[in-house]
This record gives structure tokens, C-alpha cells and sequence, in this order.
């Protein structure tokens, strides 16, 4: 386009970047890594890892049911004591649940999406059974998760619950037989 100038910018100024423009771009870096399957198989993994981390915490703290009522108890107590890192912590492992699901019915739809019409003959030889049955297995934990929760953090699923008194709602909840 003859006679409309461009505006230039002498050489002594340098322009100075948005407050928010490396931090923008970093943002777009995550999100078009996590638009790849292997950045929701990353997130995948490190959610997964969190909440393996979580639960070996949760079964040492909980074996102290086999040290008598006062140190079961008291390691409760002790969870309570402080109440902001206790829900840092349960905000982390909700995040982590709901980042691992979010992740999986990503790549799982993708998977059924990249190929609409089914092979002929079903031979399974890059997926093992684990990985097949993987949505079962994660439904069976989700299922315990609220089940657990429901009988034993909020008392709702246990006739005999008392707030307070861990070591008691162990030990009454285990003896229903259905548990």
C-alpha cells in the first residue's frame, strides 16, 4: 500500500511487554501442552501419583488403630489441630479427583473418536487388561471413596457414629458385617 507509512519505533525505546504477557504465554504454553494427549496422560500421572502419596498417608496414620484408642484418637485430634492445612489438603486431593477424571473422559473420548469405525477382529495387543477395565476400576474407588467418607468422616452411613471418637467408629463400623 503506497503512501500509508507504518509506524516504527526508534531504536533507543524498547517497549516495555504487558504486565500479564509472560504470564499469558506460559498459560498458552500449559494449555496447548495439555491439549496433547500426552500432556492429560501427564496430568494423569501426577494426579495419580498425589493421591497414591495420600492414600499410603492416610493407611500409616490409620494403622495406629492397632496401637489402642488414645493414639488413634489422638492422631485425629492432631489432623483437626490445623484446620487450614487439613483443607489445603482436601482442596488439593479434590482437585487432583477432578483433574484425573476430567483427563481420562478427555483422552477416552479422543481414543474413541480417532477411530469411528471398530476393527474387524478385536486383537488386543498394545492394551492389557488393566488398562481395558481401567474406567471399572475407577468407578469401584470413587464408589468406596464416598461410601468411606459417608461412614466415616461424616457419620451418615454409621447407626452408631460418634463424633470425635475415631478408634469407636472404626471398630463399631467394621463389625456390620456387610462392611
Amino acid at each position: 500500500m503506497r503512501g500509508t507509512a507504518s509506524p516504527t519505533i526508534p531504536n533507543n525505546v524498547v517497549s516495555a511487554p504487558s504486565a500479564l504477557g509472560a504470564e499469558e504465554g506460559a498459560i498458552m504454553k500449559v494449555l496447548s501442552f495439555y491439549s496433547t494427549t500426552v500432556g492429560k496422560k501427564l496430568v494423569m500421572a501426577v494426579t495419580g501419583l498425589i493421591l497414591a502419596v495420600f492414600v499410603l498417608g492416610h493407611m500409616a496414620g490409620n494403622l495406629q488403630i492397632y496401637q489402642g484408642p488414645e493414639k488413634l484418637n489422638h492422631y485425629a485430634q492432631l489432623l483437626r489441630v490445623s484446620m487450614p492445612l487439613l483443607w489445603t489438603v482436601r482442596l488439593i486431593l479434590l482437585v487432583s479427583v477432578v483433574l484425573h477424571i476430567v483427563a481420562a473422559v478427555q483422552v477416552t473420548l479422543q481414543n474413541w473418536r480417532s477411530r469411528p469405525q471398530k476393527y474387524a477382529v478385536s486383537a488386543y495387543q498394545e492394551a492389557d487388561i488393566a488398562s481395558r477395565t481401567m474406567i471399572w476400576g475407577g468407578l469401584v474407588v470413587a464408589a468406596f471413596v464416598v461410601y468411606h467418607l459417608l461412614h466415616l468422616t461424616f457419620g451418615t452411613a454409621h447407626g452408631d457414629f460418634k463424633p470425635g471418637d475415631v478408634y469407636h467408629n472404626v471398630v463399631s463400623g467394621f463389625q456390620v458385617p456387610l462392611v
